[in-house]
């Protein structure tokens, strides 16, 4: 009896055992039911708030990309492909330049205003705040950007809105894009410039003026094309009559990248260019009133190409009139206007600091008369005068970003006049972009 008493024991005590077991068994079960559950929804959670864009501030600075530093005739299509990442409501930015100069040579105009404040441009020094930019771009949307710059003149103590205009467009969402408003028209690469002083095609024939542009830039094609129309001032037509074509390509081949483009102009007279500026259509008493006299249209054709491997790079470009000019009282024959450059760059890093090393050579064919910028003497703001137009220039210089959006380097222009005079410019050249 007492061995059958303790099996049944056993047997109790086995079974409670079981049914202990089966209970904690389904009670982990649920426990880690829940948990699945709880991790499932911090899963979601965490993809919600990664999902969720974070807003940019309201306002931002430039820094990033500066639009002072991007190309002056892309300056539109550059802002739109900054937009990734200034895409803050406000973007302000800007520059600020100052120069150290001296400069000599045998040209030696008398003056460049009238007595008593005349002064004598033919050989000097001086330091001066050169000039101030202010940009400000105001995207309203994904779609619609507001462009205004300020240009600041200080040694003259003038201010002007340089560029005013609207973009329209998502490169990212559709191909096309439009510009209206004034800004530089958008044909021309015009390279081959130091810190200060520009070669002479960019001097002679880089323009600006109130337009209406159509840009088509398929996504990741390298390829950007613009169509469209602009204004001229009331001496020549005063609307929107005239017309522009350009296309560029850009190809990235490893370390090597080409960029192409062309482009034409409908009319050069007035159309904000040095060139476009000393065209007359009129004449008094039989004699042209300005440099440059034509009745007509006078059209302007631009080829450029350049070609980057690594750290070195060279460009050029032609620019000419279309038709043939009258060239006023210059005793010079008849022609076209052109001008072409030829520049070549070298851009390393030296500890830590990247620098920009740069010469070109430029010329001009038929412009003694047309009155040219002098790099010199910045604070009296001198051209050449009838007959003393640049013929050729040397130009080089070497840059380097000591800080941030902070260039520093000297400049050497060398220029060769029509009167087989000559005149040249050194320049210690800070900029700093903001």
């Amino acid at each position: 009896m007492k061995k059958l008493a303790l099996v049944i024991s056993c047997l109790v005590a086995t079974n409670s055992f079981a049914l202990t077991q089966t209970t904690t068994q389904q009670n982990l079960q649920n426990e880690l039911k829940e948990l699945q559950k709880e991790i499932a929804l911090l899963n979601k959670e965490v993809s919600q708030e990664a999902t969720v864009e974070t807003k940019p501030s309201f306002i931002a600075l430039d820094t990033v990309n500066p639009y002072a530093f991007m190309p002056s005739t892309s300056l539109a299509y550059s802002i739109l492909q900054s937009k990734d990442v200034l895409n803050n409501p406000l973007v302000i930015g800007g520059e600020v330049e100052a120069d150290l100069q001296k400069w000599g040579g045998s040209y030696a105009p008398s003056t460049n205003n009238t007595p008593p404040d005349a002064i004598s441009y033919h050989s000097g020094s001086g330091v001066s705040f050169s000039s101030a930019a202010f940009y400000t771009v105001a995207n309203f949307s994904n779609y619609f950007t507001g462009v205004a710059a300020l240009q600041t003149n200080l040694p003259s103590n003038s201010v002007s809105l340089g560029r005013a205009f609207i973009n329209v467009g998502n490169l990212d969402l559709n191909p096309l894009y439009f510009t209206g408003g004034d800004n530089y028209l958008p044909v021309g690469a015009f390279d081959g410039n130091g810190p200060w002083s520009n070669a002479l095609t960019t001097n002679m024939f880089r323009a600006a003026a109130n337009q209406a542009v159509l840009g088509w830039h398929p996504l990741k094609s390298g390829l950007n094309v613009n169509v469209g129309v602009y204004q001229t001032p009331s001496t020549f037509n005063n609307d929107l009559t005239n017309y522009l074509a350009n296309a560029t390509y850009t190809r990235v081949l490893g370390l090597f990248t080409v960029n192409a483009g062309a482009g034409y102009l409908s009319d050069l007279r007035g159309d904000g260019s040095t060139v476009g500026s000393a065209f007359t259509s009129q004449t008094i008493n039989g004699i042209p009133s300005g440099p440059i006299y034509n009745s007509q249209r006078n059209g302007m054709f631009d080829a450029n190409i350049g070609l980057s491997y690594g750290e070195y790079g060279v460009t050029s470009e032609y620019v000419t009139s279309a038709q043939n000019v009258n060239k006023g009282t210059s005793t010079t024959s008849n022609g076209k206007l052109d001008a072409w450059m030829v520049s070549a760059d070298y851009t390393p890093v030296v500890r830590n600091i990247p620098i920009t090393a740069q010469v070109s050579y430029s010329a001009t064919d038929n412009m003694a008369n047309v009155p040219m910028p002098l790099d010199g003497a910045i604070a009296s703001d001198f051209d050449t005068t009838p007959g003393n137009g640049m013929r050729n220039q040397w130009l080089t210089s070497v840059t380097g970003e000591v800080y941030t959006n902070v260039y520093v380097g000297p400049e050497f222009q060398y220029a060769k006049l029509y009167s087989d005079k000559d005149t040249w410019t050194t320049t210690l050249d800070a900029s700093a972009f903001f």
